[in-house]
């Protein structure tokens, strides 16, 4: 198998490369309406199976990677963190999608500060954007936590996403600063 990107270790979390194993996870993951509900919907098991079997086996190494994410005390395929390329934004996006059983704990937050620290920090790249539908709260609350802020709205097959951006003069996860008169 190509490489994949390295492994990430958080407090809680190990993000590693996908492997053959995370398949049907994935692939019963993004069959949930829940989990896709403003990313275009469930997609079909046998299309996507392939697909996804396809990029296992290719490899996606950074810095357009792919993170299963899985708890470190608890091995087992928990969601997806990736960095991938935006033609909308045209930067770099991170996104992450998680099995409903991990909303509500941290993951999502915990998992996108670690791949938006290595991508503004070890990998390099100068920006990275979120495509955020607006009436994605869990998303948006996500990307604001680790340090992004909305910079504009895009349109994206037919609907208008918000664009959340943080680059490398920015710390990932910091607070903006607090201004007194």
């Amino acid at each position: 198998m190509p490489p994949g990107p390295p492994t990430i270790t958080t407090a809680r979390l190990r993000l590693r490369a996908r492997t053959l194993a995370d398949l049907e996870p994935i692939v019963e993951m993004d069959a949930d309406p829940s989990v896709r509900q403003f990313i275009g919907g469930p997609l079909d098991r046998a299309t996507h199976r392939e697909e996804v079997r396809r990029r296992i086996v290719e490899g996606r190494p950074e810095p357009h990677a792919s993170w299963a994410i899985e708890w470190r005390d608890h091995p087992g395929f928990v969601g997806l963190c990736h960095l991938s390329h935006s033609d909308e934004a045209g930067l770099t996006q991170i996104g992450w999608r998680l099995h409903p059983s991990a909303w509500g704990q941290g993951v999502a937050t915990e998992a996108a500060r670690a791949v938006l620290e290595r991508a503004l920090g070890p990998i390099g790249l100068p920006a990275i954007v979120a495509l955020i539908a607006p009436e994605n709260r869990a998303s948006i609350r996500v990307a604001e936590k680790i340090g992004m802020a909305q910079a504009r709205m895009v349109p994206y097959r037919n609907v208008l996403l918000a664009v959340y951006r943080a680059e490398q003069a920015s710390k990932p996860g910091a607070q903006p600063p607090v201004h007194s008169s």
